[in-house]
């Protein structure tokens, strides 16, 4: 079993600009959210495509090449 040692945590100092930048990236995520959930066919048609991008790329780094069928 494993044992951690927090005790570090209590004196660790976060800056406001890590604070913001966390609120920022929250922030996004939650409209991110929001128009998911009032375009849900736009999601699936990008999350569609993105797929197939990834694949090409990653086809195309390990020298892969398939028809576009």
């Amino acid at each position: 079993m494993r044992r951690y040692d927090y005790s570090i945590i209590k004196d660790l100092k976060i800056s406001t600009g890590t604070v913001s930048l966390t609120n920022i990236i929250e922030t996004s995520r939650m409209k991110q959210r929001e128009r998911k959930n009032e375009h849900p066919d736009a999601f699936i048609a990008l999350e569609s495509i993105a797929k197939v991008q990834s694949v090409k790329g990653s086809n195309a780094i390990e020298g892969i090449i398939l028809s576009q069928t």
